[in-house]
């Protein structure tokens, strides 16, 4: 069984991966994810970086995503993306001398990050509207950029298990040993922010051939067509502990030629991707997972 990693900060070199306040209701409103397909042709070190991450409250009801820049000649450049709102540009505010810790603003939405260990960066505050935020980092390699895909969790059986579920996927790239079809986009990571901790996952399981009910591929997870009207995300017989218990969870959607739908395992229409959380003691919860612009886009 994989353990999923509890981080204060999570720290990604994807192409090297290798280890197992209300603002919006959920994922039905047209968002504006920053799912940028830019690749990065001279950001691999320090003086020159492209570093992305997921941003979240701790109910997950203000989410969303972020992209920092980092140039020669001290050039930076840091724009967020909260879930329902317009994306956000932030300007530098101050620095100290050698730019190991920067700060950047917009009136009251603030980053502070601390590169003063290379291996070891840090987000150390993040606020949208000055509503406190938990933020994930990850370095994007310019042999494999990635995109990231918000999402929630929620249980009704079990009050406070909720968060927010999201996914990391390799533009252009396969990592896994059976990669998705030509064409199609393997989902690479599952990032989980829960109680303002952070978990992650980078070991997904093969689909479930015979749960597929939109795709008749057995591969890594992955999904396709989010520029276009024929869209999938496929992500199946997953495993994942966080918060001291295991979840095997899935979420398989079809937009298109007729079809707008979550899919259970059974191959029902249903309306969200879904959860069964086991703590350590043996008590299971059941929930929902939606993923940020699904249905449509």
């Amino acid at each position: 069984m994989k353990k999923i990693l509890p981080l204060i900060v999570v720290i990604q070199v994807v192409v090297f991966a290798c280890s197992k306040d209300q603002i919006v209701d959920h994922a039905e409103q047209n968002q504006k994810n920053l799912i940028t397909k830019v690749g990065a042709p001279f950001y691999d070190d320090i003086s020159q970086a492209r570093y992305k991450g997921f941003l979240a409250n701790n109910s997950g009801s203000v989410r969303g995503t972020y992209i920092l820049e980092m140039g020669k000649g001290g050039k930076f450049s840091l724009q967020m993306a909260i879930v329902g709102q317009e994306p956000i540009d932030l300007s530098v505010s101050k620095f100290n001398s050698d730019f190991s810790r920067i700060h950047f603003s917009n009136g009251e939405t603030r980053m502070y990050f601390d590169f003063s260990d290379s291996h070891d960066i840090q987000v150390v505050e993040a606020f949208y509207d000055n509503i406190a935020l938990t933020a994930s980092i990850h370095k994007e390699d310019a042999r494999m950029p990635i995109s990231l895909r918000t999402g929630v969790f929620d249980s009704s059986e079990s009050p406070g298990l909720s968060g927010t579920w999201n996914l990391i996927l390799l533009d252009g790239f396969t990592r896994g040993d059976i990669p998705p079809p030509p064409g199609d986009t393997e989902i690479a990571e599952v990032i989980i922010m829960h109680n303002g901790n952070i978990y992650s996952d980078d070991m997904m399981e093969l689909l479930n051939e015979s749960q597929l009910c939109v795709s008749s591929v057995l591969s890594t997870p992955y999904v396709s067509g989010f520029d276009g009207d024929d869209i999938r995300l496929i992500c199946n017989n997953q495993s994942s502990d966080f918060g001291g218990g295991t979840s095997n969870w899935e979420v398989v959607f079809y937009f298109g030629a007729g079809a707008d739908n979550y899919w259970d395992a059974s191959c029902n229409p249903t309306t969200s991707g879904t959860f069964s959380f086991t703590t350590g003691g043996g008590t299971t919860s059941n929930g929902t997972i939606l993923i940020d612009g699904f249905p449509g886009l």
